[in-house]
């Protein structure tokens, strides 16, 4: 057990704690009803809520569309030992999560590699599907 899963097993788990660009499992909710655990990204913490980008790894999307694709992070199936499918982080779906809906049980996979924040912001920069002044807000997250 590493270091980063000790950390996040512990009987005093305060979802406040999970450090920005770290992959968790998340009870995601549309139009008031839940759908489902996802994984998504902590991008930093805000008011009781963790503000999280969604991460697909229906991908085939992205790929067959190189101008979608290049605003977004693309990691392939295991490039990161806990993503185990070619996975697609999408900066222009992000949403808080309560930290109340937020538990330390098989939640916190890992944090991405460490040249996930420059990833990002390049990701946002060349989206075409996010505004610019909606980018600027996107920006602010980043830490």
């Amino acid at each position: 057990m590493t270091n980063f899963e000790r950390r996040f097993l512990s009987a005093s788990f305060d979802p406040a704690t999970i450090p920005p660009y770290s992959v968790i499992r998340a009870p995601l909710t549309a139009s008031g009803e839940e759908i489902g655990e996802k994984l998504v990204v902590v991008l930093c913490h805000r008011q009781g809520h963790a503000v999280c980008l969604k991460a697909t790894s229906n991908t085939a999307f992205y790929i067959n569309n190189p101008e979608r694709m290049r605003g977004c992070v693309f990691y392939r199936a295991n490039e990161v030992p806990f993503l185990h499918r070619d996975t697609v982080i999408q900066p222009d779906n992000h949403f808080a999560v309560p930290h109340s809906k937020i538990d330390n049980e098989n939640r916190v996979l890992g944090a991405l590699p460490a040249d996930f924040p420059q990833k990002l912001r390049t990701a946002i920069e060349n989206s075409a599907t996010i505004p610019g002044v909606r980018k600027r807000s996107i920006l602010t997250f980043l830490t």
